[in-house]
């Protein structure tokens, strides 16, 4: 780990949002935090100032850039390199007025601070050796979560899920590859001979912990952006109807005129602690114009996608040919990944459920305009999606960065062994496994570019 205060800048942000708040906390980091921080704030009563009580949050005035008092609030000074960015820091609680922290932040500026930049916090905590970039991808991750799905899977990955298992692999490797070029550069030496097999074994053993955490990623962006539920039908099936119901709110626009729904429309939503993208789509039938031909298409392209596909059909109309069409494309692309409903219970029914068995095993009678079965429809929504959302307690990736990463660490895992098993030269062995140290580098941050980290901390707000 780097010392606390390496850098000369002094950084300042606002780190609450942008709405008024009872309390707004403004915070510095770096080689004059605590300094600029007596300069703006006074203890009240006997107590000395911050740089005198660290770690102790302290009642007293602050004052702006001219000298003048502007508040009264809480601060705490906490010297590094035992805080979030290994450097010092200091932290004012203030009242939440806009007006209140912009002149704090003003007169920091004033004494010598200078604006954070978006994310500047968390980035200068990896520099100084505070986290792993997988951990710092986290803190985003947990900033944006959603669910307490999302939250438990964020704090494993800050607490070292992932960077443990990668670290562990990459070392192993890393011994590897070193013990062969000690061999070569020290003939001489007492130095155990290199063996093809051992750099085998190595690399076997890591594979499978890399595979299934590259794998993860699926799982992982379902958890980030909401497992995929398409909802279909024939034309006037009530889907628009449905798909409000589940959501409850009026969404999606509703008419009885055939064919008002021609592109897909998608909302997130939470059912039993799962996020899901629900998506509403156009009515299948033989398209009467190019517009409506497109929104077919996509349809069924979303059945394709979703990892659950709910199938509409009308109650109230007797099943035809074309229902029965319906439930066959649906049963093909889908596979038995479909609950069957049948909607508008509130009028007479015109077909039995037994019309639908041959072709689903999860059949929901509804009706979407008064709310019948919609609650029995959602536990079987659920059921059906219970694979989708279990972790088995493994952290899982959730950004494309690191899966891709870790994917393409796999497969020169797996050419270096394939290389070693054959007997190829020791170069070919050495390339592959120097490239997958290489990739595995850029998920914790040991190898990733500049450009790289740039681009994660942009994620950030500013004054994480």
């Amino acid at each position: 780990m780097k010392n606390a205060n390496t850098g000369g800048d002094t950084i300042a942000a606002i780190a609450t949002g942008g709405g008024i708040s009872a309390i707004g906390v403004v915070r510095m980091s770096g080689i004059r935090a605590i300094e600029i921080a007596d300069r703006v704030f006074s203890p009240a009563g006997e107590k000395g100032p911050l740089s005198k009580n660290p770690g102790r949050m302290i009642y007293g005035k602050l004052f702006g850039k001219d000298g003048g008092e502007i508040d009264r609030c809480m601060a705490a000074a906490f010297p590094g390199p035992t805080t979030y960015t290994g450097e010092d820091t200091a932290e004012f609680y203030c009242h939440g007025s806009h007006e209140v922290m912009a002149l704090l932040m003003r007169a920091l500026i004033h004494h010598g601070a200078r604006q954070a930049e978006a994310g500047e916090f968390t980035k200068t905590a990896f520099l100084n050796g505070k986290m792993d970039l997988s951990a710092a991808e986290a803190v985003a991750d947990l900033i944006e979560a959603e669910t307490e799905s999302e939250v438990r899977n964020a704090l494993a990955a800050m607490g070292g899920g992932i960077y443990d298992k990668i670290s562990s692999v990459r070392k192993n490797i890393i011994d590897t590859i070193a013990h062969f070029y000690a061999v070569v550069d020290y003939p001489d030496d007492e130095i155990e001979p290199f063996y093809y097999e051992k750099m085998r074994k190595t690399l076997e053993s890591g594979l499978s912990d890399i595979r299934a955490l590259a794998g993860s990623f699926e799982r992982g962006n379902f958890l980030k952006t909401g497992i995929p539920v398409a909802i279909c039908g024939r034309v006037n099936a009530g889907k628009s109807s449905l798909f409000n119901a589940l959501l409850g709110d009026e969404r999606a626009i509703v008419t009885d005129i055939p064919g008002t729904t021609r592109d897909v429309v998608s909302e997130r939503m939470e059912l039993f602690g799962t996020k899901i993208s629900l998506r509403d789509t156009a009515g299948m039938r033989d398209a009467l114009d190019e517009v409506e031909r497109i929104g077919v298409s996509r349809s069924r392209g979303q059945i394709a996608l979703a990892a659950l596909t709910i199938a509409v059909f009308d109650g109230s109309r007797a099943f035809e040919k074309e229902d029965m069409e319906f439930a066959e494309s649906v049963k093909k692309d889908a596979s038995e990944r479909v609950v069957a409903v049948i909607n508008k219970s509130d009028l007479e029914s015109a077909f039995p459920e037994s019309a639908l068995s041959p072709y689903f095993a999860d059949i929901v009678r509804v009706s979407a305009k008064t709310g019948d079965g919609i609650d029995r429809l959602l536990k079987a929504i659920y059921d059906k999606l219970k694979d989708k959302k279990e972790t088995g307690g493994a952290v899982l990736i959730t950004n494309e960065r690191q899966a891709a990463a870790l994917s393409s660490a796999a497969d020169a895992m797996e050419s270096a062994m394939r290389a070693a098993i054959s007997g190829m030269t020791p170069d070919a062995v050495l390339a592959d496994a120097e490239r997958a140290v290489s990739l595995l580098g850029e998920v914790t941050g040991d190898t990733a570019s500049a450009d790289i980290s740039g681009e994660i901390f942009s994620r950030f707000c500013v004054g994480k």
